[in-house]
């Protein structure tokens, strides 16, 4: 009975974080469970928004975490903590932030990272870099991880730096994220945002060399300009998803030279449809790097600054 009332309970709090025709198609996706148990592809194709969507909001429930409907979006509050100062990520509605939030939070797609440094005995996570920032989900989650650390966030898309900036706020973070509009690139070049990499949607924003000078225009940023913008050391985490746009960072050894070095721990989406994952590999494997692959994630660790902390006591 406790169960049931369980059940039904969570059902209205799904329901209420929905709009009138998502509310509508709910039952749709019920009967679907109960007519054929391997419907997943179908809800994938044809309810893909409403059912990553339903999907998060279960899992909210589920971890006794709070979803308040805002107008088009949804804040998620994730962790409590004290002095109110809760870690929240906000949603926009009918965009892919669901689908982020899933990646990040449900699938954990950075947790094999975090083990990865526990394993290594690291001592503290102080500088982060986060290229390709979308929302601000992933420093979100590694300030969940690792509080205090300075996570710098290059997003170079209008309406996502825009929630980025906004997430930010909301958590009281402005001290310790640091959101940069721009694009992760070789140089200092002015870049178009490209639209139809990917399946097009917010998560899959790209940029390309562009002759334009007007608003919608974003400067390239090397990893070389982060490290003297804000005195850091060091890199102990750079992690980049940046729609292919990694081919222009690690299109040489040269180029690699002026940063690698400096990178403790590297969480990268390689897309092979702009360059080929054995190159990054034998990179790495040049800069002395451990790797392994993760979902759709590389992991690499740097050999020498492993080697370098433990001799400093860092």
């Amino acid at each position: 009975m406790v169960s049931q009332v369980s059940r039904v309970t969570d059902k209205l709090k799904i329901l209420s974080q929905l709009n009138i025709r998502e509310a509508i198609l709910l039952p749709i996706l019920s009967l679907l469970d109960r007519v054929s148990p391997n419907s997943g592809f179908l809800k994938e194709m044809v309810f893909r928004d409403l059912y990553v969507k339903i999907s998060t909001l279960s899992f909210v429930n589920a971890n006794g975490f709070v979803s308040e409907r805002i107008g088009n979006k949804n804040v998620i509050t994730l962790v409590k903590r004290p002095e109110n100062n809760n870690l929240k990520v906000c949603l926009r509605r009918r965009t892919s932030d669901f689908h982020v939030f899933r990646q990040i939070f449900m699938l954990e797609q950075y947790k094999p990272l975090v083990q990865a440094i526990n394993e290594g005995n690291c001592r503290e996570i102080r500088y982060i870099i986060d290229a390709g920032a979308n929302i601000g989900c992933t420093a979100i989650y590694f300030e969940k991880c690792y509080p205090g650390s300075i996570i710098v966030c290059i997003e170079p898309d209008g309406c996502n730096y825009k929630a980025l900036l906004g997430n930010v706020e909301m958590n009281n973070l402005a001290c310790y994220i640091k959101p940069i509009k721009a694009a992760l690139w070789s140089d200092n070049s002015n870049l178009e945002i490209v639209r139809d990499f990917g399946d097009g949607r917010e998560w899959a924003r790209s940029v390309k060399p562009t002759n334009r000078r007007d608003a919608t225009v974003v400067s390239g940023i090397t990893i070389a300009d982060i490290l003297l913008k804000y005195s850091l050391p060091y890199i102990d985490i750079l992690k980049i998803d940046i729609e292919g746009a990694e081919k222009h960072i690690f299109k040489n050894e040269d180029m690699v030279e002026k940063f690698l070095p400096f990178v403790r721990y590297l969480a990268m989406e390689v897309h092979e449809e702009a360059i080929s994952r054995d190159v990054i590999r034998k990179l790495l494997e040049r800069f002395n790097f451990l790797h392994f692959v993760t979902g759709e994630l590389l992991i690499g660790i740097n050999r020498d600054c492993q080697e370098r902390r433990r001799n400093t006591g860092g």
